[in-house]
């Protein structure tokens, strides 16, 4: 019986090497992976759209019974924007809830090409990165009814603010975005410490260099005039940054028992790549 295309690939190559053809093809079943995935679980987003609308304008039926009116309310713009608006909330449901499933595909269709120890390390990550950005979006869920709150407090009494529908809606998921994106600083720094490129000592003496961006990443990333919310965001972050120094002190204190630690007996500016 002849060999299978399968096995002639892993009789002809035992290191997993592929043709720019195998890579296509592989790159094509994930994708399709992901996006049955992302479509399939959209379903639910689709299904749960009155619960999951309900918690999104919660802050503005808030301070709509707080001012005692019906002053502060959204809006749709024409007649089929409530349909472009639950269908935007089921594909992001499909995507948040798919997440692990894609992401997944992307590690694995990069994994071929790593030592069996990176494959080890960039499964870590992976396992960690997921909890993370999780964390992160619900702290952001959990912060947004008071960003409403303050942003609608610039009203005046007896003017009327009815953003739109599709304008709020955006400005959720962004929010949600942001917070999960900042809360994988950690991964970032320690992975880059992990390859050689950043060691913990200059992690922790450019610590009031951190600090400043991530006050000025947050500023950015939440639309509040106020400070409450960009510190609500900024405190854990840099919570997390102290987390991954610490971390990283561990690891380098490990690979020095191994042998392995290029920093070692190396001052802060020695140990700098940038010296």
């Amino acid at each position: 019986m002849a060999p299978t295309l399968g096995a002639r690939r892993r009789a002809k190559d035992p290191e997993g090497r592929m043709s720019l053809r195998d890579h296509l093809r592989e790159l094509r079943n994930r994708l399709t992976v992901s996006v049955i995935a992302v479509a399939l679980l959209s379903v639910v987003g689709w299904y749960w759209y009155d619960e999951i609308i309900t918690v999104v304008i919660a802050p503005i039926e808030a301070v709509a019974a707080e001012r005692g009116d019906e002053a502060v309310a959204l809006r749709f713009q024409n007649i089929t924007e409530p349909f472009a608006m639950q269908l935007r909330v089921a594909i992001f449901s499909g995507i948040l809830l798919s997440s692990p499933i894609w992401l997944w595909q992307i590690w694995a269709f990069l994994m071929p090409g790593l030592t069996p120890k990176e494959r080890r390390i960039a499964l870590s990550y992976f396992f960690v990165s997921i909890p993370l950005f999780f964390a992160g979006a619900a702290l952001a869920a959990f912060t947004f009814p008071r960003l409403v709150a303050i942003l609608l407090a610039f009203t005046p009494e007896g003017i009327a603010n009815l953003p739109g529908a599709s304008e709020f809606l955006s400005l959720w998921l962004y929010f949600m975005l942001a917070f999960g994106i900042a809360f994988l600083l950690p991964v970032v720094l320690v992975g880059l410490n992990q390859i050689g490129i950043l060691p913990a000592r200059a992690m922790r003496n450019s610590w009031r260099i951190t600090l400043f961006c991530i006050l000025i990443f947050s500023a950015f990333m939440t639309p509040d005039p106020s400070a409450w919310t960009m510190l609500a965001m900024a405190s854990p972050v840099f919570a997390l940054f102290w987390c991954a120094v610490g971390f990283s002190f561990l690891l380098e204190k490990r690979r020095a028992r191994k042998g392995g630690d290029r920093y070692a007996g190396l001052s802060p500016d020695e140990a700098t790549p940038l010296s």
